[in-house]
């Protein structure tokens, strides 16, 4: 089999775009695996010559024909066996992880929008923003920087339904406000797209900009008439294994929240719902430092709605029931072929064989490449 050629990357500040600097394709393995949030990952292992370790530039991006998607090399390895020929392993994720190297320096201030569109486009200029002020100030402006933070926010025109989600009422604006600070780009967008099952992407436009887009797979299931529906079960013989899981070991449904400050201000047992009873009752108790968020002149149903919203949130993303369905289909199904009648992002149907019937997000495909041919997995997750 000839295999695909992998390019070698680097950004070049003066063009504004990707140049490349290194083409290979004599090496024994490609494994190419993308994702649909998470940030994906690759491996190329391939035969050490004299000059490849100087050659190859590390943090620098691998690129190749069947994808859209640029690689970053985080980690090369070289590997020496007696009897054997020595290996390079190269690795890394795709550039998405770019951003979890970009801090978020600052909350939303000013926003009170409950918009997930607007929040998500929120992150990026606000960091855009800052950025633009520190560079330009201490003159350690980069372009590529500069292009991450000001890529254009793309929503495809059948991704409207991305406009119409919405944080839940009770999260109030004041802590919409807060809750970003002292994390990365890639945590708070990792966040939000796996809350409301959004996927996103950075990809390079003709002009050599880096765009970010966030998008919605097609619905895919037989509750829709729009769309191939695409069914994974044991009636059509394309599906090898079905697992499904509902835990409620951590669960939780209300609580009381102490708020403290390093001032020594407290705020005791603020209860976060107060709606199940008896044994139906699961509480938690949370203690939260707000230090740096109170302000003397905040008000007593200001400092309780604050703390309700906290725990609310905590219920949310730390205490709730976790639903889960595993699957591996058939590689070689005919019936429905990955790439052409599902994509990643798409939501199918799977049903086990005691007629459970899940819709799974195709979450990832992962592309294995050698000279004996090659194999295309995809994954699938439920959010």
């Amino acid at each position: 089999m000839t295999l695909p050629e992998v390019t070698f990357y680097d950004y070049d500040p003066y063009e504004g775009k990707m140049a490349s600097y290194k083409v290979i394709d004599d090496y024994e393995s490609l494994i190419w695996h993308e994702k649909f949030i998470e940030a994906g990952d690759f491996e190329l292992y391939l035969v050490a010559t004299p000059n490849i370790l100087s050659e190859i530039i590390p943090l620098t991006f691998v690129g190749i024909p069947d994808s859209d998607t640029f690689m970053m090399i985080e980690k090369i390895e070289l590997k020496q066996e007696a009897g054997k020929a020595d290996h390079i392993i190269i690795s890394g994720r795709d550039w998405r992880a770019l951003l979890q190297s970009r801090v978020f320096w600052d909350a939303i201030y000013g926003s009170t929008s409950k918009k997930v569109y607007d929040i998500l486009k929120r992150i990026i200029d606000n960091e855009t923003n800052y950025s633009h002020y520190l560079f330009e100030k201490y003159e350690w402006y980069e372009p590529l920087q500069r292009y991450i933070a000001n890529s254009n926010f793309v929503i495809d025109s059948i991704d409207d339904s991305i406009k119409d989600l919405y944080l839940e009422d009770d999260e109030s604006a004041e802590y919409i406000q807060r809750w970003m600070e002292d994390t990365t780009l890639y945590d708070e967008i990792l966040n939000l797209c796996t809350r409301f099952g959004i996927g996103w992407k950075m990809y390079e436009s003709s002009d050599g900009h880096i765009h970010v887009k966030f998008y919605k797979g097609k619905n895919r299931t037989t509750e829709q008439n729009e769309n191939l529906a695409v069914i994974f079960s044991r009636k059509f013989e394309n599906i090898l294994s079905f697992k499904y899981t509902s835990d409620y070991t951590n669960y939780k449904n209300d609580g009381y929240v102490d708020m403290v400050t390093t001032a020594g201000n407290i705020w005791n047992k603020t209860e976060i719902y107060d709606t199940y009873h008896g044994l139906n009752r699961r509480e938690v108790y949370i203690l939260w430092d707000i230090t740096g968020y109170y302000q003397p002149y905040m008000t007593t149903e200001e400092i309780d709605k604050l703390s309700k919203s906290y725990g609310r949130m905590s219920l949310a993303y730390n205490y709730c029931s976790e639903d889960k369905t595993e699957c591996e289909i058939e590689q070689n199904d005919t019936n429905f072929i990955f790439k052409k009648d599902y994509y990643i992002g798409d939501i199918v149907e799977t049903e086990s064989q005691f007629g459970i019937v899940k819709e799974l997000t195709c979450s990832g495909s992962t592309i294995s490449y050698d000279t004996n041919g090659f194999t295309i997995i995809p994954e699938f997750e439920e959010y």
